[in-house]
């Protein structure tokens, strides 16, 4: 049973990399609601940290909508998004993987004006790599907005 059990699980993951790669290139063919239903059924078939991180991406992308999305679909992408990073920011484990959900949990904070929240998950990112473009320029740009010039000073010399 140990033998079928670990190809099973290789071929949920060659399953799961099917679907995201199917999803990722209807987004590339711009046809958004049709990624949007297999990133949501991978995650449904395949309930895992992954299917969750790849679902809770594309709902934040705000180039994945189109043009005429409702203010409502959007609110609820964003509730939708946060509910599913919530779920597993526990599962955690790897550096890359924190570092990937503190820059969308500092992405949700920022768009609802939650600077010091935004900050927060900006310098848990930050903290895993001090590399980020992302991290560093959010970091910077919150710093400023919460009047702390100096830190944001510091970030923005992090920059070059």
């Amino acid at each position: 049973m140990g033998d079928n059990e670990g190809k099973k699980d290789i071929m949920h993951s060659d399953e799961m990399s099917e679907q995201n790669s199917r999803a990722i290139l209807m987004l590339d063919s711009r046809e958004f609601e049709q990624a949007e239903q297999i990133f949501c059924d991978n995650y449904l078939k395949f309930p895992c940290l992954t299917t969750a991180l790849n679902y809770a991406v594309f709902l934040l992308d705000e180039h994945f909508i189109s043009d005429k999305t409702s203010r409502v679909k959007l609110l609820l992408r964003k509730v939708k998004a946060r509910r599913l990073l919530s779920r597993y920011a526990k599962q955690v484990d790897t550096y890359k993987a924190v570092y990937h959900v503190e820059c969308m949990f500092g992405r949700v904070a920022f768009k609802r004006l939650n600077i010091k929240k935004a900050r927060e998950h900006y310098q848990k990112a930050f903290d895993v790599r001090a590399d980020s473009t992302e991290a560093i320029t959010m970091l910077a740009w919150t710093a400023f907005l919460q009047g702390d010039c100096a830190s944001a000073l510091t970030y923005m010399d992090k920059l070059s």
